[in-house]
């Protein structure tokens, strides 16, 4: 299924990846220090826009040398999700919202790496991906503007 990110919402998003307000991180949404990965910066832009919550827990961790250390979480929306664009982002941004699909929470695009990069996997990869392998925000927007 091919799927199909709302004009509004795309222009806002690419917007926000190429505005150099968001710093990246892999692995999480969120990582409650400044850092996202791409489908964090949808999901914030979908809290500006009061589609979704978000809440940020504070915690402490004993670190390696017996110090302690501040650790953070980021949840958005009803089911708390942190690692996976929560669900409600998904319907406000993209349509036909199909919750059938595999792939709703990580929009599925056409790898743009050359063929023989050692990181790509196929002819389509997720945006989670992407963002987790190292393409710049920059790249990203460049990939969702060409296809979603």
């Amino acid at each position: 299924m091919k799927v199909f990110l709302k004009p509004q919402v795309k222009q806002l998003w690419l917007e926000a990846l190429r505005s150099g307000n968001y710093a990246q991180c892999p692995g999480k949404l969120a990582d409650g220090r400044g850092g996202h990965c791409c489908l964090g910066v949808l999901s914030e832009l979908a809290v500006q826009e009061g589609v979704v919550t978000k809440e940020v827990e504070e915690h402490t961790y004993e670190t390696l040398d017996g110090g302690l250390g501040i650790g953070y979480s980021v949840h958005y929306g009803r089911y708390m999700a942190s690692n996976y664009l929560p669900r409600e982002v998904a319907e406000w941004a993209f349509e036909p919202f199909d919750e059938t699909s595999a792939y709703w929470e990580n929009p599925r695009v056409n790898d743009p790496r050359p063929v023989n990069h050692p990181l790509r996997n196929g002819q389509n990869t997720d945006l989670a991906n992407l963002n987790d392998e190292g393409l710049t925000f920059h790249e990203i927007a460049d990939v969702i503007e060409k296809e979603l």
